[in-house]
Formats: C-alpha cells, sequence, structure tokens
C-alpha cells in the first residue's frame, strides 16, 4: 500500500519535497521568512530549470520576479491544466489577425492582467509596439518591488 500527502502531487517523497519547498520559500508564496522572493534560476534558451551538479540554482529578489515573469509570458493561458487560469496570457487568440488599435490594447491587458498576478509586481508599463515583417515586438517595463525588469514579447501576425 502506497503513503499519500494530500499536501503534494509526489506522494513517495514527502519530506524531500518538504525540505525542496523551504529551500526556494515555496510554502509562504515564494517569500523567505527574511520577505525576500525566491524561485529556481532559469535556462531561458533552453528553457528549463538551471542545474549546477544536479541541483538547482536558486535566485531571490528582482532576478526571481523575472523568472517568474519569463515563464508567465512564454505559457499560454487555458492550454496546460496544471495551472489555474489567471496564471499566464492568452496571446495565441491574436495569431493570424490584424494588429488594429483593439488589438494592440487587448494584447496590452492580456499582459498586464498575467504579470500582475504576482504580488510583487506593481505594475507595468511603457509599452511599445512595433512590427518587423510578420512579427510584433512588444516591449514593457515591469515594475516590481525590486526593481524594474525591461522585456520584449515577440509574437507573429498577419500584419
Amino acid at each position: 500500500m502506497s503513503r499519500m500527502n494530500s499536501e503534494s502531487l509526489f506522494p513517495f517523497f514527502p519530506e524531500e519535497i518538504k525540505a525542496f519547498n523551504e529551500s526556494i520559500g515555496k510554502e509562504n508564496n515564494k517569500v523567505t521568512a527574511e520577505g525576500i522572493y525566491k524561485d529556481i534560476q532559469w535556462d531561458y534558451e533552453n528553457n528549463k530549470p538551471l542545474l549546477i551538479n544536479g541541483n538547482f540554482v536558486i535566485v531571490e529578489g528582482l532576478e526571481a520576479i523575472k523568472v517568474w515573469c519569463w515563464k508567465v509570458l512564454h505559457t499560454e493561458r487555458y492550454k496546460y491544466l496544471i495551472y489555474t487560469w489567471d496564471y499566464a496570457i492568452d496571446i495565441e487568440q491574436f495569431i493570424g489577425k490584424s494588429l488594429s488599435n483593439f488589438n494592440k490594447v487587448e494584447i496590452i491587458k492580456e499582459i498586464t492582467e498575467g504579470l500582475m498576478q504576482n504580488m510583487h509586481v506593481t505594475s507595468v508599463d511603457n509599452f511599445i509596439i512595433t512590427t518587423e515583417k510578420k512579427e510584433i515586438f512588444i516591449e514593457f517595463n515591469i515594475n516590481t518591488e525590486y526593481g524594474v525588469l525591461k522585456e520584449r514579447k515577440k509574437v507573429i501576425f498577419n500584419v
């Protein structure tokens, strides 16, 4: 008979999971006792967690928020059942559509709503939308408790 732990998807390793969660501050919204946000460093080019000698690399503060924001901006909302409907952004709905003023406003709204789900993000602003052939680039600032992140998101349209 297997041991079940109602707090974990992985019922066979409860102590290891608890230790890992505590190491990144996950049990308290990824905030440590010192109040610093932590997350696992991300290898953005290969879209996977960064490991050194088989161990996750933990980052905190602005770099941790950058990891969280990158994941939100690269995850399609409603596509993966593991995430709540508040997590990620719904950009695929705009692919193949013209870049009208209405669609520009809706894209900005999607990005802003997705990023504002993190309690450490205070605002998203300074949107600049540019087109290059059939690609749209959206640049913006993510203002956080730890500082400002400058992001650039690519979306492919029929323009």
